[in-house]
């Protein structure tokens, strides 16, 4: 998601580093750490040995398993309960649509599932869209059938766009002599967050982006079953 800005992109990751160790976010009073497989998702790497898998797990934070331990995010308990069927998990935090639509294209074809779950956040899923549809490479990848990045073949590459976009984050924090956090009072006395919470969320205008979504998903069920996969919509509320 911090590439979608950049000027003349030549490489759009869909992953993070692969083979490390990943510290995580505490939500439940530690931090986990998760093991990247070998294209930077959270899954075992020995599970890239199989030839097809049973699901395919497609989203953002929630379906990539944030802030808890591998074995119980969605595709850890999937493994638990279904210990005969294989599950490959290409979820990431911070995915929107046309993020998730891309990584669909571009590594279905090594997985081979014979189901696809895709789990909708209905907290940020289209704001995400807004933001991701000014990148070219995903409006690329939502407007060529056949286009791709070949990042199964790029992953050293995306390891060292990585390795650089965080040596300049690291630097900007250093050079930084003094965070100051600002609380908004006005913000806080017209309650903002709670009538965005309920009345605007109950009331709110049609979206012009609820179609190019619903296009997406058009798109991602088409491209699913011509591969053979049945496809999921499943569905996460806000509330």
């Amino acid at each position: 998601k911090d590439f979608l800005n950049e000027e003349n992109q030549k490489l759009l990751p869909l992953s993070t580093f692969s083979n490390k160790k990943i510290f995580n976010c505490n939500e439940n009073g530690y931090y986990p750490l998760w093991d990247s497989d070998r294209f930077g998702f959270n899954n075992p790497d020995y599970l890239w040995n199989k030839n097809e898998f049973e699901y395919l797990i497609i989203g953002d934070s929630y379906a990539m398993g944030q802030c808890v331990y591998e074995r119980n995010s969605i595709s850890g308990n999937l493994r638990t309960l279904f210990p005969n069927n294989t599950v490959i998990n290409l979820a990431i935090a911070g995915n929107g649509p046309l993020l998730e639509f891309a990584t669909l294209k571009e590594y279905t074809h090594i997985v081979n599932p014979n189901k696809i779950l895709w789990f909708f956040s209905e907290v940020n899923d289209l704001s995400d869209l807004l933001k991701e549809s000014k990148n070219k490479i995903l409006m690329d990848y939502f407007l060529k059938d056949n286009f791709s990045q070949n990042l199964v073949m790029r992953q050293n590459e995306i390891n060292d766009k990585l390795n650089e976009k965080l040596s300049k984050s690291l630097s900007e924090i250093k050079n930084e002599k003094t965070i100051h956090l600002k609380f908004d009072i006005p913000r806080f006395i017209k309650l903002y967050t709670l009538r965005e919470l309920t009345i605007n969320t109950i009331f709110k205008k049609e979206d012009p982006l609820d179609s190019k979504f619903k296009e997406i998903m058009l798109k991602a069920k088409i491209f699913s079953e011509k591969n053979n996969a049945e496809f999921y919509f499943i569905y996460l509320p806000q509330f």
